[in-house]
């Protein structure tokens, strides 16, 4: 008989443990997560041993920690001994070298808390008290003794977003930790969005004309990237274990309880809510689109090698995924759900309702863009700032800045400016209305 002993080890506590933590943490996911990476054969197992975590670790509680996942999964040894074989465990929270062609620049040496600080200009304690490993952010009652600044941006038929916005020495701290470390990081060449250069055309121009276009969408893509997921960045190239761990520990956040809006703690929100009471990439850190880019970076190879065996292009946009090419509907099936088992195997989980597969009669449209002959801005989204504009004019900018934003003047000319982009004749149309508009510089 064939001896599998050496061949195929056996998972421990911690590997299983980053299995269940590589994702959304709930009952569904986790078996779903297992059974990809165990395989099918194990399915009981795996149900016993997800309810025996969930038991302990209810789903509308914060998601444990990776320590103390692996300490409660070493007393049920028993659900994955010797005779489990198993091949070993894909590791799934980002635990993946970044390719030495990634590394654009020469990195700080740091090689212990000291150094860090020191890098940082900050005493070893006070650097502690901001990366706060403990999560002491959600037990502080009062806002100014907190890191962040909290508030939702509402969206028309969808959950709100928060926004987690760094106080202003954090906020230095995490501006450091970009110019000096993750700005000498390139993400995979598919990803379009937070680079110096690159932007939604980028993304979008690959997939015009098209017979098919496959779009899918990243649910809670800023807060499903974990503390462990960033943590095994910074150690992907190269930094020990203490100095990746508060490097991780002073980009991500725990968001108070408090501050949970009424919307996320529905059932519809629950993975939003886990994701968010849990150390997470904040958005509206300056630290979070440069780490979510290379979280995603073994994403990125994987679907592009995927695209390349169906004859495929495929762009990232944040939490945009394009894919076009010709395929028939068997191999739009078939491709489908490889790129869906990916993402699950990658620890992201998809938005169905934004997941579409958009044939050459009907519109095809991602970000707001026309695909079908040429990029064209929606139709809609075009009468909309050109209404604005019009109001603008008429009324004043300050009764059309429904949301308060700072410089409001700045934000419509970067609107116009993308609309130029995509259409000239258009953009000049609406370059010449904002000349009208009368700004009150007083």
């Amino acid at each position: 008989m064939h001896d599998f002993e050496d061949e195929f080890p056996t998972p421990d506590a911690e590997s299983v443990a980053r299995v269940f933590l590589a994702g959304a943490f709930s009952p569904e996911s986790c078996t779903a997560r297992l059974t990809v990476v165990f395989g099918r054969v194990h399915h009981r197992r795996i149900e016993r041993l997800v309810r025996l975590v969930f038991a302990v670790f209810p789903p509308h509680s914060a998601v444990p920690t990776l320590r103390r996942l692996t300490l409660f999964l070493l007393r049920f040894e028993s659900y994955f001994p010797d005779q489990f074989r198993i091949s070993p465990p894909r590791d799934l929270t980002g635990h993946r070298t970044i390719p030495a062609e990634a590394i654009t620049g020469s990195l700080p040496i740091l090689n212990n808390i000291r150094e860090l600080a020191e890098f940082l200009d900050l005493t070893p304690e006070r650097m502690l008290w901001l990366a706060d490993p403990h999560g002491f952010e959600t037990k502080r009652p009062r806002e100014r003794q907190r890191h962040y600044r909290y508030r939702w941006v509402e969206r028309t038929g969808r959950t709100p977003r928060p926004l987690e916005i760094p106080k202003q020495r954090l906020k230095a701290i995490q501006k450091k930790i970009l110019a000096e470390i993750l700005n000498k990081l390139r993400p995979h060449p598919a990803a379009c969005a937070f680079r110096k250069g690159q932007s939604v055309r980028d993304f979008a121009k690959p997939h015009v004309g098209r017979r098919v276009v496959i779009r899918f969408d990243i649910a809670n893509f800023f807060p499903s990237i974990l503390q462990p997921r960033v943590q095994a960045t910074f150690r992907a190239v190269g930094y020990v274990e203490e100095v990746a761990f508060l490097l991780s520990a002073l980009t991500t956040n725990r968001l108070p309880t408090d501050q949970l809006h009424a919307e996320a703690t529905g059932s519809g929100a629950r993975h939003l809510r886990q994701h968010l009471l849990s150390a997470h990439l904040p958005q509206g850190a300056p630290t979070s689109p440069a780490l979510a880019n290379l979280c995603a970076f073994h994403l990125d190879r994987r679907l592009t090698g995927l695209a390349a065996r169906f004859s495929l292009s495929y762009t990232r946009y944040a939490d945009d995924l394009l894919f076009s090419g010709n395929l028939s509907d068997a191999e739009i099936y078939r491709f489908r759900i490889r790129a869906l088992a990916i993402l699950i195997d990658e620890g992201f989980e998809a938005r169905s309702s934004k997941s579409a597969v958009l044939r050459k009669g009907s519109r095809q449209q991602a970000c707001g863009v026309i695909l079908n002959t040429r990029l064209n801005i929606a139709r809609e989204d075009y009468d909309a700032l050109k209404a604005t504009l019009h109001n603008c004019i008429r009324h004043g900018p300050e009764l059309q800045n429904h949301e308060g934003v700072a410089d409001f003047r700045s934000v419509l000319r970067g609107r116009i400016a993308w609309v130029h982009s995509l259409n000239v004749a258009k953009g000049e149309k609406l370059l010449a209305m904002f000349e009208q508009i009368h700004w009150n510089t007083s």
